[in-house]
């Protein structure tokens, strides 16, 4: 991981660590399609968003491509893995490269952490490729001797220009 030595000093090494094979994990389970083992790395009060427009601040009183809880993820997951997505053409690959870890900020009172790492991702799906570009804001947060992500933004680069359905996790 990377980032301000001062902030990096916050952290030891074994949660430097930690959150590293975190964040690799994640990109790995999602290219793999192992969606319940991703899953397993939220936090139970988890949520993910892919915002509509460049900067915008929240996604609540905003449209956005992607705005889950915890209780969608699973219904995504079940649909997607149980052969309920009829417009999802299989076979449905997928392959992150994901650049090093930044760690942007330390919650002094509640020990959360957020990490940025830019990304390219290409899925292909019915003999077609989709390319996506942008940037991860992952808020990770302390769970037992573990970390959880509580919340994974998704920024894109175009996320503002046209899209086919958005079905799988970016």
């Amino acid at each position: 991981m990377q980032g301000d030595p001062q902030l990096l000093a916050q952290l030891d090494d074994a949660a430097r660590e930690k959150i590293q094979w975190l964040l690799d994990r994640e990109t790995e389970y999602l290219d793999q399609g192992r969606y319940p083992e991703w899953l397993a790395l939220y936090a139970a009060d988890c949520t993910y968003w892919v915002p509509a427009v460049p900067g915008q601040v929240d996604a609540v009183d905003h449209v956005s491509l992607f705005f889950e809880d915890r209780a969608l993820m699973e219904m995504r997951i079940a649909r997607l893995t149980g052969g309920d997505a009829h417009s999802l053409e299989l076979p449905l690959r997928v392959s992150h490269v994901t650049g090093p870890a930044l760690l942007a900020g330390i919650d002094s009172e509640t020990g959360e952490v957020q990490v940025t790492r830019r990304f390219q991702a290409t899925e292909y799906q019915d003999r077609r490729t989709r390319d996506f570009a942008g940037l991860f804001t992952y808020y990770v947060t302390p769970v037992n001797d573990a970390w959880r992500i509580r919340t994974k933004r998704v920024d894109l680069v175009d996320c503002d220009g046209p899209f086919e359905p958005l079905q799988v996790f970016i």
